[in-house]
Order: C-alpha cells, then sequence, then structure tokens
C-alpha cells in the first residue's frame, strides 16, 4: 500500500512540474509575440517612394576599366610576349623524367606561383617553386597546368594528364 501511495505521488509531481514548465513557455512566448507583433505593424507601415535600380553592363564598363583586380577584360587578348613565350613552350619536349603534375598555382607574380609535383620513384608528392629542384631537375617557369624544368642543360616541359572521371557505382544489395 506504501509502495502504491509513492508512485501516485511521483505521477502527481511530474504532471505539475510539466503543466508548469508549460505555463511558462506560454507565457514567454506571449510576451514575445506581443512585442512582435508592434515591430511587424511598423516595418509593414514602412513604404519606399524609389524603385529599385536596376543595374546593365554599362554601368559595369567603369570597374572594367579600372581593372582593379589586374585580370585582363577579354581573355582572348594575350600580350605579345605571351603568344611568345606560348610558342617557345610547346616546341619543347615533354620531361622524361619519373614525374606527375598534379596541380599549378601561377599568377602574375612568378614569386608566388607553386606547382604539386608526385615523384612517381619515391611516390611523394610535394609543393614546389620556382628555383627549387626535383629529381635533379630545376624549376624554371611554372605556368598553368605546365612547368618548365631544366634538366642537364636542356629545358623540358612537365604537363598536367587529365583522366576522366570516374563513375561511382552503387552496389546493389
Amino acid at each position: 500500500m506504501k509502495n502504491i501511495f509513492i508512485i501516485i505521488n511521483i505521477v502527481l509531481l511530474t504532471f505539475f512540474a510539466f503543466l508548469g514548465v508549460e505555463l511558462m513557455y506560454t507565457s514567454i512566448e506571449m510576451s514575445l509575440s506581443d512585442n512582435s507583433l508592434d515591430l511587424k505593424e511598423k516595418v509593414t507601415s514602412v513604404k519606399y517612394d524609389k524603385e529599385p535600380v536596376v543595374l546593365k553592363k554599362r554601368d559595369y564598363k567603369k570597374i572594367i576599366k579600372k581593372n582593379i583586380l589586374k585580370v585582363m577584360a577579354d581573355r582572348n587578348e594575350i600580350p605579345k610576349d605571351k603568344k611568345k613565350n606560348a610558342e617557345d613552350i610547346s616546341k619543347l619536349k615533354a620531361t622524361s623524367l619519373k614525374l606527375k603534375l598534379l596541380g599549378t598555382i601561377a599568377g602574375g607574380n612568378p614569386e608566388e606561383a607553386f606547382a604539386v609535383i608526385e615523384d612517381q620513384r619515391k611516390k611523394k608528392q610535394f609543393l614546389y617553386q620556382i628555383g627549387q629542384s626535383v629529381q635533379g631537375a630545376e624549376i624554371i617557369k611554372i605556368l598553368r597546368q605546365k612547368v618548365v624544368l631544366n634538366y642537364q642543360g636542356e629545358d623540358q616541359v612537365l604537363e598536367m594528364v587529365f583522366t576522366p572521371d570516374l563513375k561511382i557505382v552503387k552496389k546493389k544489395k
């Protein structure tokens, strides 16, 4: 009999705690919702006299002319110096070293250019800059998807090899 009274007291205590928490949440929600209604009324009463500004391509010409980021506006325009360098690099033969070019970060400043090259003999990847050497070849230039190496007094080019994307096949259960 004593156990039944203990169980009834625990159930009643839990019930009253639940009601107290619900009452507290309801009062907090009501106080917050009253304030939010006032804010909504204030916001909806504001009217804008001006229409939104729609910019056209000609409005951006000033930005393009200033060339803030030092990017060529028209990618088809390649300076004569770069055309000459591209022709010189295309004449170079591919390197015979066991290297694989994984990626390059090339920019306007050669000091900030990096290349990720895998030494296939050691099976290790490293980050290289101009002037560093790999397998006895000195890195002369780092270009987009290409690196020019000087190996035994001869300039060679190391190019990225692209593989088709692998498709992920889900296993059937």
